[in-house]
C-alpha cells in the first residue's frame, strides 16, 4: 500500500511542478476527483471560460480508504490540492488534525451563494457539520431504502400499494411472503439483506437508529452501539433469520425472483431491478420506524484543504460548483440524487417516478456517521453483528465484546 500511495503522490507532485514551471500568468487549480466519479469536461471548461488565465487540472485521487492515506499525505509533503472529493465519514479524519477550510466566512460574506445554502434539503447542511463548522457543502447523496416484488405482496394478500413501514408490519409481512415447498426448503423468501463483517451502514446501523440508539456517545469519546436500544436492534435483525424468514444472500435472490425485499437497497439495485425481469413489478418501500423513523444515507462532495495553494479560487470553484445548472450536469452524468431543491429530477427519464420516492425519505434518513475513526471501528462491530446472525453469541454479549475493544481503540487513539 505504502509503494502505491508513494508512485501516485510522485505523480501528482510531477503535475504540479509541470504546471507552476513556467513563466506565463497562469494559476492552475488543482483538483482530486473520484478515480471513476471525475468531474466532466463541460463542468471544468465552462469555469475555465469564466476565469481566464485559470487551467483546472483534475488528479483521479485513489479509492475506497486510500482516499484518506493519499489526501493525508499530499499536505504532509507540501503538495495539497485546492479541493478534494470525499464522503461524509471521511471530513472527520481531516477536522481532527485541523486540516481544512472551515467555509462558514465565506458563507457569511457571501462568496458561497446564499441560495445554494437555503435550498439544502432538511437535515443534509445539519447532518454535514462537524463540530459546528461547515467544512463540506455535498454535491450529491445516496439513500438507501428497502424495495419490493408488488407482484409477490399480491400473491401473499398484502396491499402493494401499503408496504411495511414498522418493524411489527415487516416482520409480519416477511413471515407472509416466506414459502416454503413441500421439502421444507425455502422456495421464496421473504426478506433478503445485505450483511458484511465489514461494515454496518446498510445493515445493522438503520435499526440501531430506529430503536433511537447511536453508533457514538455524544462526545465521540466512547461508543454506544451496545446500550439497550442497540441490543433491542441488533436482536430484531438476528430474529428475522432465525425465524427463517430472511436470507443473508445478499441482491441475487430478489434479483432472480426469490425474494420479496431487499432491504437497504442502493438506487443503483432499484435502476437494476426495473431494468430486468422485474420491471413493472417493483416499488420502493419507506424508511421503518420503531421509536424513530431513520434510514441510512451517504452524502459525497469537495473539501479546500486549510493548505490549498489557491485558497480564494478554490471556493470560487465551489461556489461555482453548487450553481443548480452546474450541479445537475454531474449529477445527470452519474445518476445521483441531488441534495438541495432547485434541481429537477427530469434527467432520470422514465426512472424519475422511483427516484422521487428515494428523494421524498431525505428527511428521515441518517447520513454517514461523521467521526474520525468511525471507519477504523465498522469491522469490529460488523464481525460482532455477523457473529450474533450466525448464532455464535447472543446480541448483548456480541455488541459488548465490540465495544470493549472499540472503545480501548478510542482511548488509545485520543489520548495520543
Amino acid at each position: 500500500m505504502r509503494n502505491t500511495l508513494t508512485r501516485w503522490l510522485l505523480t501528482v507532485a510531477l503535475i504540479t511542478l509541470t504546471f507552476t514551471g513556467g513563466a506565463q500568468a497562469q494559476t492552475t487549480l488543482t483538483l482530486f476527483s473520484h478515480p471513476t466519479l471525475p468531474l466532466t469536461d463541460e463542468i471544468i471548461r465552462g469555469f475555465e471560460q469564466e476565469n481566464p488565465g485559470v487551467t483546472v487540472e483534475q488528479v483521479l485521487n485513489m479509492s475506497g480508504n486510500m482516499r484518506s492515506e493519499g489526501l493525508l499525505l499530499a499536505i504532509a509533503s507540501g503538495t495539497a490540492p485546492d479541493l478534494a472529493y470525499t464522503h461524509l465519514d471521511f471530513v472527520p479524519i481531516f477536522t481532527y488534525r485541523g486540516l481544512l477550510l472551515d467555509l462558514d466566512p465565506y458563507i457569511q460574506d457571501g462568496s458561497i451563494s446564499a441560495q445554494s445554502i437555503r435550498d439544502y434539503f432538511p437535515g443534509v447542511l445539519e447532518q454535514a457539520e462537524i463540530d459546528g463548522k461547515h467544512h463540506f457543502l455535498p454535491l450529491r447523496q445516496s439513500m438507501n431504502v428497502y424495495i419490493y416484488n408488488t407482484a409477490m405482496f399480491a400473491q401473499a394478500g398484502l396491499d402493494p400499494t401499503s408496504p411495511p413501514d414498522t418493524w411489527e408490519s415487516l416482520a409480519d409481512a416477511a413471515q407472509r411472503l416466506t414459502r416454503q415447498g413441500s421439502d421444507g426448503v425455502v422456495e421464496q423468501w421473504g426478506i433478503t439483506h445485505t450483511t458484511s463483517a465489514g461494515t454496518t451502514n446498510t445493515n445493522f446501523n438503520p435499526y440501531l437508529w430506529q430503536a433511537g440508539g447511536e453508533f457514538f456517545t455524544p462526545d465521540g469519546r466512547s461508543v454506544a452501539f451496545n446500550s439497550d436500544e442497540g441490543v433491542e436492534a441488533l436482536e430484531f435483525f438476528v430474529s428475522l433469520f432465525e425465524r427463517g424468514w430472511a436470507t443473508p444472500e445478499q441482491t441475487g435472490p430478489f434479483m432472480e425472483g426469490r425474494a420479496a425485499i431487499l432491504a437497504w437497497a442502493a438506487q443503483s439495485y432499484m435502476t437494476q431491478a426495473v431494468r430486468g425481469e422485474l420491471a413493472g413489478s417493483v416499488d420502493v418501500g419507506p424508511t421503518l420506524t420503531h421509536t424513530k423513523r431513520s434510514g441510512f444515507g451517504s452524502l459525497a462532495g469537495y473539501v479546500i484543504p486549510k493548505d490549498a495553494p489557491n485558497r480564494e479560487l478554490a471556493v470560487k470553484f465551489l461556489d461555482y460548483l453548487l450553481r443548480p445548472e452546474v450541479a445537475r450536469l454531474y449529477l445527470a452524468e452519474y445518476g445521483f440524487i441531488p441534495t438541495r431543491r432547485g434541481i429537477s429530477l427530469d434527467y432520470f427519464g422514465d426512472d424519475e417516478w422511483w427516484v422521487r420516492k428515494f428523494v421524498d425519505e431525505a428527511p428521515h434518513i441518517h447520513y454517514d456517521i461523521a467521526h474520525p475513526f468511525v471507519r477504523d471501528l465498522m469491522g469490529t462491530v460488523g464481525q460482532a453483528v455477523m457473529s450474533a446472525i450466525q448464532g455464535e453469541q447472543p446480541a448483548r454479549q456480541a455488541l459488548d465484546e465490540a465495544a470493549r475493544q472499540a472503545n480501548a481503540y478510542l482511548q488509545e487513539q485520543m489520548t495520543r
